[in-house]
């Protein structure tokens, strides 16, 4: 559903949740707009994920929080870089503490490259959180975690870890086409994020169009604390009856019985 305030002269306010693709897709072909496509996985190479340097880090004083000597950088399988610059602090906290338990801490063994290219990334809040958490999932295969702790691991980022808004810039269309705004803006994010037009700027011309600026804000976790171990039991399980093991995309639609 969608809502439409007329807040003043040019500024007008649409609010937008993502409940399906397909009607998102379809609001944006009636309306003959066309979305921009990330890269997609035919586009990637899996297993190519790799480390640039290496960590160089100095204790602070207060024992918890950690600062890098030097630049580290992560290159995912698409051919992104993560990159963690000299001087960033990090602290493990974008790993909820319950799920340090599993692994003996963030910075332990075969786990640190990821949780400081996590962290950083988590604090910078430059990309969405979404993709910000599977690049954690797919730093910890890079770095030799074992596929059935890198699940769980993933998952207690992906359900208990940061989440943040994002701000979508969808530029150059009529006023009429704000709802198309909203599609772009929601396109691939979490179903049940909200998005609301909070700018619309006029540009130079005759055609009197609009660029629009969006906040996509993501929806609460549809996973209790208390149901993790349920998840963690069942991804040990799959992992252990010849099926494959679970899939990222079965472990964001987890349902607890």
């Amino acid at each position: 559903m969608s809502s439409t305030e007329l807040r003043g002269a040019g500024s007008l306010t649409f609010r937008h949740t993502r409940h399906c693709a397909i009607a998102v897709l379809a609001v944006s072909i009636a309306l003959g707009f066309a979305f921009d496509t990330p890269a997609s996985a035919a586009n990637c190479a899996p297993g190519t994920g790799r480390y640039v340097g290496a960590v160089k880090s100095e204790w602070l004083g207060n024992g918890r929080n950690m600062r890098l000597l030097a630049p580290f950088q992560y290159s995912d399988e698409c051919g992104v870089n993560w990159i963690a610059p000299s001087g960033s602090v990090v602290n493990g906290a974008s790993i909820p503490e319950y799920a340090w338990s599993i692994i003996g801490g963030p910075f332990e063994g075969k786990y640190r490259d990821a949780s400081v290219v996590h962290d950083v990334a988590c604090e910078d809040m430059t990309r969405p959180w979404e993709q910000v958490h599977e690049i954690f999932f797919q730093a910890m295969l890079t770095s030799g975690v074992d596929r059935t702790m890198a699940n769980i691991m993933y998952s207690a980022v992906y359900y208990f870890g940061p989440r943040w808004p994002r701000k979508v810039v969808v530029a150059n269309l009529p006023a009429a086409q704000a709802p198309a705004a909203l599609d772009r803006a929601l396109n691939g994010a979490v179903i049940g994020s909200r998005a609301n037009i909070t700018k619309a700027i006029p540009k130079r011309g005759a055609n009197r169009n609009l660029d629009f600026e969006v906040k996509v804000t993501p929806p609460a976790p549809t996973l209790r604390i208390e149901d993790f171990d349920k998840l963690k039991a069942e991804i040990q399980r799959r992992a252990a009856d010849g099926s494959g093991g679970m899939s990222l995309e079965e472990i964001r639609n987890f349902k607890p019985n």
